[in-house]
């Protein structure tokens, strides 16, 4: 009698939080999955998980400030490893070193970054003209605010249209001001003396 063998099925894609990919910019800490993408180190891999699996991220590609995938591959023990051998491009089926551990690559895993709620979405755009530096040089927030790259979120863009409507015409001391839980500094008035 022949023995069957289970083969594991990989999701082709995965939705987990946009927190996991932060880069640890813009107030928010370094995610798992971005600590974890560190190719110059290669064959020695760092993992994350999802789901009791640890996987190893070999990229990953940015649209805009939230909106990220990473390719990423589960890790397999030799033995257990059932996939093809490795491809001159690709990872799957390479050997890595996961501590002082030998492991395979498996399948081809995306994750995705969720889209953030439109409280999350204004919070941070508030943040990226505060922080921004010469990335947000806009003499207003309603300037920074359009010229920013619409994504596919639609909770982008109603943030966006709730920022614009409500605090557009605002500079970036009162918006870091507001950041901070500070009251806004009242607007002096000049006077012209001959």
């Amino acid at each position: 009698m022949d023995a069957v063998v289970a083969v594991r099925r990989w999701p082709e894609r995965v939705e987990v939080d946009w927190r996991r990919f932060s880069c640890g910019l813009w107030r928010v800490p370094e995610g798992d999955i971005h600590a974890a993408c560190r190719l110059e180190s290669f064959p020695k891999a760092h993992t994350f998980q999802y789901q009791g699996q640890l996987y190893v991220p070999c990229g990953m590609h940015f649209r805009g400030s939230l909106e990220t995938e990473a390719q990423c591959h589960p890790i397999i023990r030799p033995k257990d490893y059932g996939g093809p051998e490795p491809q001159e491009r690709g990872y799957e089926g390479r050997t890595v070193i996961v501590g002082r551990e030998s492991f395979r690559l498996g399948p081809r895993v995306v994750f995705k970054s969720c889209d953030p709620s439109i409280p999350e979405w204004r919070q941070h755009l508030k943040i990226l003209y505060a922080d921004g530096g010469m990335f947000a040089s806009k003499p207003n927030y309603g300037e920074f605010l359009d010229s920013l790259k619409r994504t596919e979120s639609g909770h982008q863009t109603e943030a966006l249209q709730l920022e614009q409507a409500e605090f557009g015409h605002h500079d970036k001391q009162v918006i870091r001001d507001m950041l901070t839980g500070r009251e806004p500094a009242p607007l002096e008035q000049l006077s012209f003396r001959l």
